[in-house]
């Protein structure tokens, strides 16, 4: 009897025990959760309690060769920590690194998707980590102006390409091609614009000053150029331009027509098709934003009596002043060439000449290759490699051949 009692003692004392030793167990559980601070609700993985939380921002969709932004500003650490570090590592394509709560860089030339993983760290020392794509696409844009309606427009060339494609449909398919009728990406016009007989344009991105952009339009009418800034390619109807450079304030120049910007050079180049002759305005590339510093001490003229300017580009490469050129296409009536001018030395430094040329009417250089269009045959050569043969000729004129040439009738201007 008194051995079943004890037995019975033992019993009821074994599982007041396991029942200590399971509330022990699940405290000791409680303690733990609370000391890791649980799962994330993103990933399903266990953190420790106090970690930061990595915020890389959305996915993001640019253009070839834009400014990209990426933004780390909402990431987080707990109200007892702060966030000592932020690390940015491009890891597909495998690229570089930076360490900042926020980055900037150009996209690429070519379409890919880049992806960027941020990785935060805590004064404790916790790290978390986040990604961010960014998909680059090639995004053109044309630009057209209308001197008759005092007006700007633009369309997505990819929408351009989509209405010819449907044009070469119907025609495949025996019927009406439809009417290319949309509406364009930019309308600039109104009073309020300053637009009047606008003639050329140039538009870029202003990297110093990013995300603005910039849209200079000469008007032969009012002897102006406006300059129009923006965040984005699209510009609003009817906006006064931001700066409109006139003959009577700064500028000794009459009915502008073509006109280039160069902006690693900050420098503008306009053709007076009433003097002949090109004014050059700016130049320093430390000018933060080249309007507000322009002033007559900084410009020279271009003036020659063999030259007739139809057209002008300034080499878009970051140079030394002595090798920035300055490319005219010049059509007079006893010959067609093209004059090049060194920005640095201001002086003529080569003229280029091929027995095909006849009427110039364009010129663009970019990435060391010259397009000349030529009005009469409505062809455009192509000259390869041409910063060397300008540099390294001995003699004034050079006789050129074109790597290329493309025939597009009625072609009337080009740009790039």
């Amino acid at each position: 009897m008194n051995r079943h009692v004890s037995v019975a003692k033992w019993s009821t004392t074994v599982r007041k025990k396991s029942s200590c030793i399971n509330i022990l167990l699940i405290s000791s559980l409680y303690i733990l959760l609370a000391a890791i601070g649980g799962c994330d609700p993103g990933t399903g993985e266990l953190r420790v309690r106090g970690a930061p939380t990595a915020n890389a921002g959305p996915d993001q969709t640019v253009n070839t060769c834009s400014r990209v932004r990426l933004d780390g500003s909402a990431s987080f650490d707990d109200p007892e920590g702060r966030l000592v570090d932020f690390e940015w590592e491009q890891i597909a394509p495998p690229g570089g690194e930076r360490q900042d709560e926020s980055i900037q860089f150009t996209a690429p030339r070519n379409e890919d998707d880049l992806i960027w993983k941020l990785t935060v760290t805590d004064n404790d020392n916790h790290t978390h980590s986040d990604t961010v794509v960014v998909h680059v696409r090639d995004r053109s844009v044309l630009f057209i102006a209308n001197n008759e309606t005092n007006s700007i427009i633009s369309y997505e060339v990819q929408d351009i390409e989509e209405g010819v494609r449907e044009e070469r449909q119907a025609w495949a398919l025996e019927r009406d091609a439809p009417l290319w009728n949309r509406v364009p990406d930019t309308h600039l016009v109104g009073e309020e614009t300053a637009l009047d007989s606008p003639w050329d344009i140039d538009i870029t991105s202003n990297s110093r000053d990013w995300p603005n952009f910039l849209l200079l339009v000469s008007n032969r009418r009012s002897n102006a150029v406006t300059v129009y800034r923006t965040e984005t390619e699209r510009v609003d109807v009817n906006r006064r331009p931001t700066i409109e450079l006139s003959s009577a304030e700064r500028f000794s120049i009459n009915n502008p027509a073509a006109l280039a910007y160069n902006e690693s050079r900050r420098a503008l180049a306009i053709v007076d098709d009433v003097e002949n002759r090109i004014a050059v305005y700016g130049g320093n590339e430390n000018t933060l934003f080249f309007i507000e510093d322009f002033f007559p001490d900084r410009s020279w003229v271009i003036e020659r009596e063999d030259l007739d300017p139809q057209a002008v580009d300034i080499e878009r490469s970051r140079k030394v002043d002595d090798s920035t050129f300055i490319y005219v296409a010049n059509a007079t009536d006893v010959t067609s060439n093209v004059m090049v001018f060194s920005h640095g030395a201001q002086q003529l430094r080569r003229i280029l000449v091929y027995e095909g040329f006849d009427r110039l009417i364009d010129v663009v250089v970019k990435e060391n290759t010259l397009y000349v269009l030529d009005g009469s045959d409505h062809e455009i050569y192509v000259f390869d490699g041409i910063s060397a043969q300008v540099s390294n000729a001995e003699d004034l004129q050079v006789n050129i051949e074109p790597d290329v040439t493309v025939i597009v009738p009625n072609a009337g201007g080009l740009t790039s």
